[in-house]
């Protein structure tokens, strides 16, 4: 009776040995063929989980309103073709501000809010106008700082800084020789400067100034440099 029970434990060892061995292979195999076709499972694997990522999201802020969008989007014709598609795209997120923005009261504004430098940094015109008209912001006020080194500026400045010049337009109600800094320097200045981030078609079209003899005298400058120097900082600023 013993040596019956030890031969039957012998076999389901050997038995458990063998499914264990067979098993050991089958993985090898399957690790081999993984290797052999190049890893493709293994990429596709990688490409599922790329595509079941959630988008992660930002918030977008104008005083009292926000809204999440992606914090990436490729426009469909690419970067390089579709040159225009930010500015295309704030328009439509536009809206949402502009619809929140005319819902609210003044009181409904903190003191010292920076909802209009908010939407002048965006790119919001429409957004801009109303809080000027209809809630009185003004567009020279600079708030004060809120820590250590921080640079304060004022919305006019804010937009010239975005290179929107649309923003601009409505904040100086069309006015070029407003001055909005402390050292006397008005929005012609700002926008003719070399270096400024306004677009020259933009500076015509929205503010009818002509930025063309301030190009040429900075394309002059700069070959002088090279041919005199050998060398010139193009930043210009």
């Amino acid at each position: 009776y013993h040596n019956y029970n030890k031969t039957q434990d012998e076999e389901e060892t050997q038995q458990n040995d063998g499914t264990q061995f067979r098993d050991k292979i089958q993985s090898r195999e399957e690790g081999n063929h993984t290797a052999r076709d190049g890893g493709e499972t293994q990429k596709l694997d990688k490409i599922r989980l790329k595509k079941n990522k959630p988008i992660r999201q930002v918030p977008w802020v104008v005083g009292p309103c926000t809204h999440d969008f992606p914090v990436r989007t490729v426009p469909a014709k690419g970067f390089l073709d579709d040159v225009d598609w930010y500015r295309d795209n704030l328009v439509e997120r536009e809206e949402y501000f502009l619809q929140c923005i005319e819902d609210l009261s003044p009181s409904d504004f903190v003191a010292e809010s920076r909802a209009l430098i908010e939407a002048a940094k965006i790119g919001f015109p429409s957004v801009c106008k109303v809080l000027v008209e209809k809630h009185g912001f003004d567009p020279l006020h600079v708030p004060p700082v809120r820590f250590q080194n921080e640079y304060v500026f004022n919305a006019v400045q804010e937009a010239i800084q975005g290179g929107y010049a649309d923003v601009v337009r409505v904040l100086t109600n069309h006015n070029n020789d407003l001055v909005i800094d402390d050292y006397g320097r008005t929005v012609t200045e700002y926008v003719t400067m070399v270096g400024s981030p306004i677009r020259p078609h933009d500076a015509r079209h929205f503010l009818e100034l002509d930025v063309s003899a301030t190009l040429e005298s900075s394309t002059n400058r700069r070959l002088s440099g090279v041919l005199l120097n050998g060398d010139v900082d193009s930043s210009e600023w």
